[in-house]
């Protein structure tokens, strides 16, 4: 009865162990997961920083203008939309995407104007070199704002679409992974249900052995629940989390 009792207490010990450290893991790992998804917007090539070229191509045009008095309509409303992405660019992704769609629409007004009248050739030269920065940076921005998405939608549908990783997700709070423009949450959530993952087997009833082998029963039991919990468990978070 010694060992009975003490092989259950050590069941009841490791079973909350195996319990209490799991949440702790999954938590660590979606955190972590976050993080690098957050990191590959502000990376030398991610979306920040295109962001950020494109708007310093603007405030200099802006500049330029200021010498020329009958653009001041132009220059006035490619002048807020640059006041527009400064304030944006220190906030989330939806108002960055919506500050760029207004300032390509003032930047190439106003470019066009300026070309339209008679410049010094300092200042010809100056807003051709501002143009070719403010259209390469856009090109750069599109393939970062690709890479970013691509890894946000994996994210989404690993984490809030498979278990136990959405369990997780819900229990400590953790949002889907924002887009950089339009991304159709159809094609998201479509394509996350046609990835269902397969649902691990129950393990074989165990059969009850004759009394005098009680012991060794029990102790086969707790080993094959401990084994069965961590295998199940940590395939099933790295198989959300690492897809």
């Amino acid at each position: 009865m010694n060992f009975f009792k003490n092989r259950l207490l050590a069941t009841v010990l490791l079973l909350a162990v195996v319990f209490g450290l799991t949440p702790v893991v999954a938590q660590k790992q979606l955190e972590s997961k976050v993080s690098e998804i957050e990191d590959t917007i502000y990376d030398w090539k991610g979306i920040w920083n295109r962001l950020n070229e494109r708007n310093d191509a603007a405030g200099n045009l802006v500049s330029i203008a200021l010498d020329y008095p009958e653009l001041v309509s132009e220059t006035e409303t490619l002048r807020f939309a640059h006041k527009e992405m400064s304030d944006a660019i220190v906030d989330d992704l939806e108002d960055m995407y919506e500050a760029n769609e207004e300032l390509e629409p003032a930047f190439q007004a106003l470019y066009q104007k300026l070309l339209n009248i008679e410049l010094s050739d300092e200042d010809r030269r100056a807003i051709e070199s501002y143009q070719n920065t403010f259209n390469g940076a856009q090109r750069a921005l599109e393939s970062a704002a690709n890479d970013y998405n691509d890894r946000a939608r994996a994210f989404n549908q690993s984490t809030f679409h498979r278990f136990p990783a959405d369990m997780f997700a819900s229990t400590f709070d953790i949002e889907p992974a924002e887009y950089f423009g339009p991304v159709s949450t159809d094609f998201v959530e479509g394509s996350a249900r046609s990835e269902v993952p397969d649902v691990p087997e129950a393990p074989d009833p165990l059969e009850m052995p004759d009394a005098p082998d009680l012991d060794e029963t029990i102790g086969n039991f707790v080993d094959g629940i401990t084994d069965y919990v961590n295998q199940t468990v940590h395939d099933a978070l790295d198989d959300a989390l690492e897809h």
